[in-house]
């Protein structure tokens, strides 16, 4: 990432969060970004879009303590059979896999915020390349 597109879009981010997210979303960009990351990891988890959006939307706001999964729901209120219990522990293992995974995830960004990274290289989990 070069250093005068990654100034251009931590202004973007401070002026109009909901743009700077939309422009991710559109994903023009060749590498994952950390919306990638915590799509496909809510998407494990199965959880609803809305729960996701909402998370989306805070990040870009700077707010990683967002990045935290909707707590698990039986889906089944009484499994009965013995593979309808079998399904609901894996659903159950499922989630906490990908709770504990967002959850790295998030710690990460933590530490990177506390080195001094930028929010758009945070966002684009990639430093700005020293120009010699």
């Amino acid at each position: 990432m070069d250093r005068d597109f990654c100034e251009r879009f931590n202004t973007l981010i401070q002026s109009v969060p909901s743009l700077a997210l939309a422009e991710l979303q559109l994903k023009q960009h060749e590498q994952d970004t950390l919306f990638d990351e915590i799509e496909t990891t809510a998407s494990k988890a199965r959880a609803p879009k809305p729960a996701i959006q909402r998370i989306e939307e805070q990040v870009i706001r700077g707010d990683f303590q967002a990045m935290r999964l909707p707590a698990y729901r039986p889906q089944d209120r009484f499994p009965l059979t013995p593979a309808a219990r079998q399904r609901e522990k894996a659903r159950k293992d499922r989630h906490e896999r990908a709770s504990r995974e967002m959850d790295r995830c998030r710690e990460q960004c933590l530490q990177k915020k506390a080195q001094g990274w930028t929010m758009a290289e945070i966002l684009f989990q990639e430093r700005v390349k020293e120009e010699v």
